[in-house]
């Protein structure tokens, strides 16, 4: 059975409907982000809800999401009602406020690498 999601991509103010891969039951839930066509490129976005049907007014093909961009959620499934509580009081859209509470990942500076030169120790030399 074909799952459907609905995803906010900021700085957009609507959400889109797109469907689930067939083997991937479960593994997406509210609050993940994914990655997901739009028109001829790809963004990232937040899921905010998920249902069994598709919408009953689409008159388009919905499309499959690309990739689930992490392992785990960005933001809890209980935070979303206080982010729609925040874009309502302050008269934004979902995604900006999701967009601002969510943090960006930490760039990773550097790679250590370690190599190691010469001769080793005997007891250095079993293998694995």
């Amino acid at each position: 059975m074909t799952e459907y999601i609905q995803v906010v991509i900021p700085p957009l103010d609507q959400a889109f409907t797109y469907s689930l891969p067939e083997g991937n039951p479960g593994k997406v839930g509210i609050g993940f982000k994914v990655k997901v066509p739009l028109g001829k490129r790809f963004a990232n976005g937040f899921v905010i809800s998920k249902a069994d049907t598709p919408p009953l007014d689409a008159t388009y093909s919905v499309r499959e999401i690309e990739d689930c961009t992490a392992n785990r959620e960005a933001f809890l499934p209980e935070q979303l009602e206080f982010f729609r509580w925040v874009a309502d009081y302050y008269g934004s859209d979902i995604a900006s406020v999701i967009d601002v509470a969510v943090p960006a990942p930490a760039p990773r500076k550097y790679d250590r690498r370690i190599h190691l030169k010469g001769v080793l120790p005997n007891d250095c030399r079993s293998p694995l």
